[in-house]
């Protein structure tokens, strides 16, 4: 697996504002492979269950790494935003 980035906005934002474009536009420059997907928001949307499906379509597609100590940090985050 090659060294991809993966920049992940805030809470109520997107990949096309703030630094995050910037940012991509740096990364891209020195010829490296970054994604900036556009996680739901809103309300009912921007939650753990709603994020961690995105997630998981780039742990598939072994574009993120998910060794098992990454994979032991999201589900200690699913515990926290359940309780």
């Amino acid at each position: 697996m090659e060294n991809n980035y993966l920049l992940v906005h805030g809470s109520f934002g997107n990949p096309f504002s703030n630094w995050i474009p910037y940012l991509r536009s740096e990364i891209e420059n020195k010829n490296l492979t970054v994604y900036t997907p556009d996680f739901p928001t809103g309300v009912r949307f921007q939650n753990y269950d709603a994020w961690s499906k995105l997630l998981r379509v780039y742990a598939d597609s072994n574009i993120i790494n998910t060794t098992p100590h990454k994979l032991i940090q999201l589900e200690a985050a699913s515990i926290k935003a359940n309780r």
